[in-house]
């Protein structure tokens, strides 16, 4: 990969990443992740607050319902890709997921650890391969496998960052860079009520994704209106 012209990740000032401060409940990172996460109201719950606990299975395949829980974050695997990854490419995704390793926080890896991941590349590079699988769902179905250490990848939360190529390259250098982020994404995590099944990664991803797509006014969410940019389909 040319990465020449690769820009680092900008954050928003309110995630507060660097403070020493304890997030107080009002903090507009806390309210979003709270939202996010709150079931009370089942007539406006965000679906995907169940991506990280619906039937979670073996970490080394990947199965119907872990395309399913792609769909809870707003995509669908094609048809197509769906059966070549639950049939054909079975074995095969078995063999690289097993050379991958356990599952293990992108905060404690090298900054290019993942980036340089032979295993999780060749996966990677199987799943977009397929026709109408870009880096949106390849990285929602890895997500489920390994959601501890890869980012998912939403086009939303790309421009609001600033980065949209080198994109695990860039998370991975973030986390370098801060070396207190992984300890404020607990925090934000104990204080918004998130679970503990929730990875710190994806604490971070659901903060940035709904800071980017909803308004704060004291306790109240609201979705913001958003122009539709032609080209920009999650499925890319």
């Amino acid at each position: 990969m040319d990465e020449q012209h690769r820009r680092s990740l900008r954050l928003p000032e309110s995630l507060r990443l660097d403070a020493d401060a304890a997030w107080r409940s009002d903090d507009d990172a806390v309210v979003l992740v709270r939202r996010y996460f709150d079931r009370q109201d089942t007539d406006d719950e965000f679906t995907g607050s169940f991506f990280d606990e619906w039937r979670v299975g073996d970490p080394n395949e990947i199965t119907a319902d872990d395309l399913l829980a792609v769909e809870f974050l707003g995509v669908a695997v094609p048809p197509r890709a769906a059966r070549a990854v639950l049939g054909p490419h079975r074995a095969r995704i078995r063999l690289w997921l097993e050379a991958a390793g356990e599952d293990r926080d992108l905060a404690g890896s090298p900054g290019r650890a993942l980036h340089e991941d032979e295993a999780l590349v060749a996966l990677w590079r199987l799943l977009t391969g397929h026709r109408d699988v870009g880096p949106v769902i390849a990285s929602k179905i890895l997500a489920r496998k390994r959601p501890r250490l890869v980012p998912i990848v939403d086009r939303k939360v790309c421009d609001l960052v600033g980065v949209h190529d080198h994109y695990w390259l860039a998370w991975g250098e973030l986390f370098e860079r801060h070396p207190h982020l992984d300890r404020r994404l607990q925090e934000l995590r104990r204080a918004s009520g998130a679970g503990p099944h929730v990875s710190t990664l994806r604490v971070l991803d659901v903060a940035l994704w709904m800071h980017a797509t909803h308004d704060v006014v004291g306790d109240l969410v609201t979705r913001r209106r958003l122009p539709r940019t032609l080209g920009s389909s999650d499925r890319a």
